[in-house]
């Protein structure tokens, strides 16, 4: 795969750097966690930053969204059908996404 996208220039050659990575965005920045249950989950936020926290159905419908600025957030799925679910949580300085498998 490095090859194919090489040869059409998605990523360069570093020859101390084979995987063609320059940076690494700095992740504490980012510094969300996720712990998930079979009916809800839970976000934590220990820097307290405003976050954006989307529920997104397999088929990409945002199923719901809410803005908060809280430490601990447990986000239950009560009304919500058993399956896979996207939960994207947006802040100024990125996003980040987690898979939840959601059962009754």
């Amino acid at each position: 795969i490095y090859k194919h996208l090489l040869e059409r220039g998605f990523v360069s050659f570093y020859p101390t750097n084979p995987c063609g990575i320059s940076t690494v965005d700095d992740a504490s920045v980012l510094n969300i966690q996720f712990m998930a249950q079979p009916n809800s989950f839970t976000l934590l936020n220990p820097e307290k930053q405003e976050i954006q926290i989307q529920i997104v159905s397999l088929t990409g419908q945002v199923v719901s969204s809410s803005i908060t600025g809280q430490e601990f957030v447990e986000r239950f799925g009560n009304s919500l059908s058993s399956s896979v679910y996207l939960i994207v949580v947006k802040t100024a300085y990125g996003t980040k996404s987690f898979k939840w498998c959601k059962s009754n």
